[in-house]
């Protein structure tokens, strides 16, 4: 928040306050000791999005882009950085957005040294050119429109430019987003993408489920006013408190679940052999 404009408390969006807790400096130590909680923490089936905004640069050769870290604009290099992701166990996707300038030195590190199943890498500028603040200061236009793109609305809530959901499948992949923020893209900037896999494009935010349980549509139901009157950082850290209690009563829901299914699976079965015989 503490910026070279000066101290900015207010989201430009819509006048509220920030609602993301920022709880370490932007430099080195910061990110990697981040990293290392995340060591105890991710799983092989989650996705991890990290974004990076503000200033970067590179030495002026290839391969020699750096992040410019706070307070006194020291360099972490994107080979450090990559080399810092590739501590983390195997997970499933890493989706990452770059902002800040000089950011695309950074794709071919990230995505050689993921440790992700699927990783996609998303960046405003080549290695060698700058990226750009809007007329009025307030917004990166590349990180702006790729968040619109998952959002499905600008930061003032109006419409998009256009639907960047352009598969129809009701899911604003990684690749869908920055093809957006690219064809809105402010002249003056170079946006590049780097995926893993054809996977790695496809990534998407938000929960994927291989089976959505009858009862999951109930939770949903009775969540949602929640989800949606309280900031993000507190109705997560609320739901995380009901975690171990949802597991009793899966355990509980599995079971007669299950009883269900097998006197359910035997009825259908008659009612097929029934027409189609043995």
């Amino acid at each position: 928040m503490n910026t070279q404009d000066g101290i900015q408390t207010i989201w430009p969006g819509d006048g509220t306050a920030y609602r993301i807790k920022v709880n370490a400096q932007g430099n080195r130590a910061a990110f990697e000791a981040a990293v290392d909680h995340l060591k105890t923490r991710i799983h092989a089936l989650d996705t991890l999005l990290i974004h990076c905004n503000n200033h970067g640069d590179y030495d002026g050769t290839p391969g020699t882009s750096f992040l410019c870290t706070y307070p006194s604009w020291g360099k972490y290099y994107n080979a450090d950085f990559s080399a810092k992701l590739a501590e983390l166990p195997k997970f499933r996707q890493l989706i990452v957005m770059l902002e800040q300038c000089n950011s695309g030195g950074f794709n071919g590190s990230i995505i050689a040294k993921s440790p992700a199943a699927a990783t996609s890498v998303a960046s405003a500028a080549i290695e060698s050119q700058s990226s750009y603040v809007s007329a009025d200061g307030n917004w990166d236009p590349f990180a702006r429109d790729w968040i619109a793109a998952q959002a499905g609305h600008d930061p003032f809530g109006a419409a998009l430019a256009f639907n960047p959901d352009t598969d129809t499948d009701g899911r604003i992949e990684a690749e869908e987003a920055y093809e957006y923020a690219n064809a809105v893209k402010d002249p003056r900037d170079s946006p590049n993408f780097s995926e893993s896999s054809e996977a790695g494009g496809d990534i998407a935010l938000g929960q994927d489920y291989i089976v959505w349980w009858w009862w999951c549509w109930i939770l949903r139901e009775v969540l949602e006013p929640y989800r949606i009157k309280l900031p993000p950082h507190e109705y997560y850290q609320r739901l995380h408190r009901l975690q171990s209690e949802f597991t009793k009563l899966t355990v509980e829901l599995d079971k007669t679940s299950d009883g269900l299914r097998r006197e359910t699976t035997a009825k259908v079965s008659a009612l097929v052999a029934s027409s189609f015989g043995k």
